[in-house]
């Protein structure tokens, strides 16, 4: 049996037939594209885009925290290193057995990983006068619907707390201080992971500025984002000489608790953590 299950792929096998996904493969079929709900949706997307009021409003698809203090973020400084190499080094901290090191990342590298992951990096003007900022990682119809969050616990030249990145300015506004470490791990199943790190990056989804323009299949183009810049923060961290993580392992409800958001209309998407770099040595048993 050993041998022939060594043979055929992990995916043509159910190993525990008795799990019921009729939920998960339902709400994947309402998210489906066919030939009669995609003229609905190009009905849509026309509608949108001959009204320009509202194609100049839908550019600005960033949220706001009006009054807050404001922590400007430092000039970036592209680190010397290879796209190949950068590839090649990226590992989660979690595949090598081990938690966080203990030590403080630095501002610049948080500015960084920011700048490289989800800041604007041109200007697209459009015929009709209307301008739209395209950041480092791709967004369907370029909505962005994720927002970052950063629990700062040791970051050098940063308060510890609360923080919102707003990338239309590079710069970071403040929402609460204080050492919210065991509160951020509280909120996780892999708690020591998380009061390991340095800083963890919270990522939302405001669905509605995807979903307005594709409906349903919406819901698909906003995990594609959360994904893409998923891989953005990992590379970008990596070559900022950080550990990093991703952690789907955290209560949603909780976290969304935690940064003030609505688990409805902002849910809670994932966690990424950095710390500083510890080497690519697993701990003794873990993966090589």
């Amino acid at each position: 049996m050993s041998k022939r299950l060594s043979e055929i792929s992990y995916s043509l096998i159910d190993f525990f037939e008795d799990d019921d996904h009729s939920e998960t493969e339902t709400f994947h079929e309402y998210t489906k594209l066919n030939r009669t709900n995609a003229m609905l949706i190009a009905r849509r997307v026309e509608a949108i885009m001959s009204d320009r009021a509202l194609v100049g409003m839908m550019a600005r698809s960033w949220k706001t925290y009006p009054g807050a203090p404001r922590v400007q973020l430092p000039a970036f400084v592209p680190p010397e290193v290879s796209y190949a190499d950068v590839v090649l080094r990226r590992r989660s901290v979690s595949s090598l057995g081990r938690n966080f090191v203990e030590g403080p990342i630095t501002l610049e590298q948080l500015s960084a990983l920011f700048r490289l992951a989800y800041a604007p990096t041109t200007t697209l003007s459009s015929p009709n006068g209307e301008t739209q900022q395209l950041r480092s990682t791709v967004s369907a119809g370029a909505l962005y619907p994720t927002e970052l969050y950063v629990a700062a616990f040791d970051t050098e030249g940063l308060e510890k707390g609360l923080y919102h990145y707003r990338p239309v300015d590079h710069a970071l506004e403040f929402i609460r201080a204080g050492d919210l470490r065991n509160e951020f791990s509280n909120v996780s199943s892999y708690t020591d992971l998380c009061r390991s790190a340095s800083a963890a990056i919270i990522m939302t989804s405001v669905l509605k500025r995807t979903l307005s323009k594709y409906l349903h299949r919406g819901y698909r183009f906003a995990m594609y984002d959360c994904g893409a810049l998923i891989q953005s923060l990992y590379l970008a961290g990596t070559a900022m000489n950080m550990d990093t993580c991703a952690v789907g392992g955290i209560y949603d409800d909780e976290l969304a608790a935690f940064i003030g958001t609505s688990p409805v209309d902002e849910p809670v998407q994932l966690a990424f953590l950095v710390g500083p770099y510890g080497g690519r040595l697993a701990a003794a048993g873990g993966p090589q």
